[in-house]
């Protein structure tokens, strides 16, 4: 399951709409247990994961293309 949720994040991330509820609900379990799980198995929560994720592509979009930061957003 770590490995199938870690793949699907990075899949998804760019997402606006991929949350916690959305996540869980793709895999068939509640938020809970998917949060709880996600933070056994990699030591932070999966909404920081997801964040993180998300900062590091913007961060990698503003060094290696002319976007503006209104338009990564």
């Amino acid at each position: 399951l770590k490995e199938d949720l870690l793949d699907y994040i990075s899949k998804n991330f760019s997402d606006s709409t991929l949350c916690l509820d959305s996540i869980a609900q793709h895999f068939g379990f509640s938020s809970s247990y998917i949060s709880r799980y996600f933070k056994e198995q990699t030591g932070e929560t999966l909404i920081k994961y997801l964040d993180n994720l998300r900062i590091k592509r913007a961060k990698q979009l503003l060094r290696e293309t002319n976007l503006s930061l209104q338009e990564l957003l």
